[in-house]
């Protein structure tokens, strides 16, 4: 079963190159911790002369430590917040290193040395691995072959493609695409057909593509599967078009993967046990800290909603859990008596969003309340939202398998999905928010949730904006693409 998270592929120069450059930014990191530390220009000299090995094991401790977090394995995307993440888990690694060697006397080193060195690593390798990044995918492209023929090889042809004005630019170029079955093939989607499967090996060998994305379902033949095999042993990068659009998108079409592939996908996290621990521990510390610390917060507004209007200053409503069990959902009222929809900008019959309504929707305060959700075990802090019984019930005849799929983990109060697209109430919104969530539910780790906890924190300060505004023009392209 293919899994639907990190893909990558480097050249012989990458591994390489980002050892040399973590190297040197090592160096720069320790001349300045030391100059600041010491006051004295000549301090790195005198260190250094002192313990001539003490800079090639730092050195060599840090490559190990990347190494170990999967920095160098493969050239993976770090302009993705999820690897800026794993950057810092990794210098952090290294931070507790050092300082357990210098505790027990085996260096010199002071901890405000070592807190400085830390902060200058933390800048220098994000930003030398963010424009190592941007520099390969201008100027080292990987070329790349799609095999047979399918709808997502021409999508995937639309997002590569160096004319595609939505800025993403992996650093791939197509070549082609290789047809499923003799005879069969012809120029389609702006890909030009470089043959069929039973000459694969010949074409492959005559391209020579870094990467082959496979795609379309031939791979139930034997003959197929055993070319593909042969592929991988002579050193080319397997990649499946779905999981590489799901990388580019952040989304997975679900009707492009088969039920058992979506079923397994989705409720592989489930599998394990000591993640889900992880993950309710976490929310229920960050759930009290934040309920306690916002808890002023929400009886003042409170009061304020109950002198705007008439009604109780909070809003309850019945929403679908974990395997379809109902709870209670507990916001802030944001509307007048009668109003019963949960959605932004929403005015149900019998009720209108009121002026601080309105404010505490757009500054997401109405949603403070739900830490206690989270608290009492109804909802996480991240997870798919959880939806009114109604629209559950929709989604349960539009989507396949959408009960034991998205319901397969708690309800969050923020989610990849929540991030990256709009509030819907459309079939064709909900069939989009779920790729989002089947994204998620594929992907599901400490680390992401973390990278979704940094998001939303951002777009509640409104720094995603002018990003958001760069998905909707995405959007837009790909459903006029699609309706044509």
């Amino acid at each position: 079963m293919t899994r639907y998270n990190h893909f990558g592929f480097c050249g012989w120069y990458d591994t390489p190159a980002l050892m040399f450059i973590d190297i040197l930014c090592v160096m720069a990191s320790m001349g300045i911790s030391f100059l600041f530390c010491c006051n004295r220009p000549d301090c790195v000299y005198h260190i250094l002369a002192d313990s001539p090995y003490y800079l090639a094991v730092v050195a060599a401790v840090t490559v190990s430590v990347f190494y170990l977090f999967d920095l160098y394995f493969i050239n993976k995307d770090f302009l993705r917040l999820h690897q800026v993440v794993n950057i810092w888990m990794a210098i952090g690694t290294l931070f507790l290193i050092m300082h357990f060697v210098s505790y027990f006397g085996a260096t010199g080193t002071s901890l405000r040395c070592l807190f400085v060195y830390t902060a200058a690593m933390l800048v220098f390798v994000t930003a030398a691995r963010v424009s190592y990044s941007r520099f390969s995918r201008k100027y080292l492209l990987k070329d790349a072959v799609i095999i047979a023929e399918a709808p997502l090889a021409g999508i995937l042809f639309k997002l590569l493609h160096p004319d595609n004005a939505q800025g993403y630019k992996y650093g791939i170029r197509l070549l082609g695409y290789i047809a499923g079955k003799r005879g069969e093939g012809k120029s389609s989607y702006g890909l030009q057909c470089l043959g069929s499967i039973e000459d694969m090996d010949q074409i492959l060998a005559a391209r020579s593509p870094l990467v082959v994305i496979y795609a379309g379902d031939h791979f139930e033949n034997d003959a197929v599967i055993e070319h593909l095999i042969r592929q991988k042993l002579q050193g080319a990068v397997l990649i499946s078009a779905i999981g590489l659009y799901g990388e580019i998108t952040g989304r997975i079409p679900y009707e492009y993967v088969s039920r058992t592939g979506l079923i397994d996908s989705c409720l592989r996290g489930s599998r394990y046990g000591g993640m889900k621990a992880v993950k309710r521990s976490f929310d229920i510390v960050l759930g009290a800290i934040l309920l306690l610390a916002s808890l002023p917060l929400i009886v003042f507004c409170a009061l304020i909603v109950m002198l705007e209007s008439e009604g109780p200053g909070f809003f309850t409503q019945k929403r679908i859990g974990m395997l379809g069990k109902p709870f209670t959902i507990y916001k802030l009222r944001t509307m007048t008596a009668g109003g019963e929809m949960d959605a932004p900008g929403g005015t149900p019959a019998g009720g209108e969003v009121t002026r601080f309504g309105r404010f505490l929707r757009g500054h997401y305060i109405d949603e403070l309340p739900q830490f206690y959700n989270v608290l009492i075990g109804d909802m996480s802090i991240v997870g798919p939202r959880p939806e009114m019984e109604t629209f559950a019930h929709k989604c349960e005849k539009l989507i396949p398998d959408y009960q034991w799929l998205r319901l397969s983990v708690r309800p969050g109060i923020t989610g990849w999905g929540q991030v990256w697209h709009e509030h819907t109430t459309t079939n064709a919104g909900y069939r989009g928010k779920f790729e989002y969530d089947f994204y998620y539910l594929a992907n599901a780790s400490f680390r992401f949730d973390l990278e979704i906890i940094v998001l939303t924190a951002i777009k509640v300060i409104g720094a995603l904006r002018r990003k958001n505004k760069i998905l909707v023009k995405y959007r837009d392209s790909r459903k006029h693409s699609q309706a044509g």
